[in-house]
């Protein structure tokens, strides 16, 4: 048996799907499937918000730190923010330490290359080390990402 659940706003909306032997008995299934759910949903909901204040208390001072360096390396904001499509296409901003020059775009989006000129020096080393991701520690909290274990 496979089982699939699916949250969405902290369990307003849980789906339970049945493949294999227990089609047969899917309503009393469904129903157990859809109580776990909301439960689950619930719990990972209370996971990501724990998860975000404490990771982003622990750390707020090299955040503050990579900040500063990203205002001394370039010139511009800290915090990079794009609009993004999300679940279902609703759109969302992410946010990113700014990892390129101010000035990266102004022939239009570009994929980024490995030894893209367009980035600065430390930019560089945030995107290497993914460090240019910690400020998404926002949008998990504001419940628009989850966090997912891999």
């Amino acid at each position: 048996v496979w089982v699939s659940i699916l949250c969405e706003r902290g369990g307003d909306a849980v789906e339970g799907h049945l493949q294999g032997k227990m089609q047969n008995t899917a309503p009393q299934v469904q129903t157990d499937i859809r109580t776990t759910g909301m439960v689950y949903c619930l719990v990972k909901r209370l996971f990501d918000i724990i998860f975000s204040i404490v990771t982003g208390l622990i750390l707020l001072v090299p955040m503050l730190m990579i900040g500063l360096l990203v205002k001394l390396d370039s010139k511009g904001p800290a915090l990079y923010k794009q609009e993004r499509l999300g679940w279902k296409g609703k759109p969302f901003v992410m946010y990113k330490f700014r990892s390129m020059r101010m000035d990266a775009e102004e022939n239009g989006p570009q994929w980024a290359e490995r030894d893209d000129d367009r980035c600065t020096k430390i930019g560089r080393f945030l995107r290497a080390s993914r460090l240019d991701e910690l400020p998404q520690l926002l949008n998990i909290l504001k419940e628009v990402i989850i966090y997912i274990v891999w």
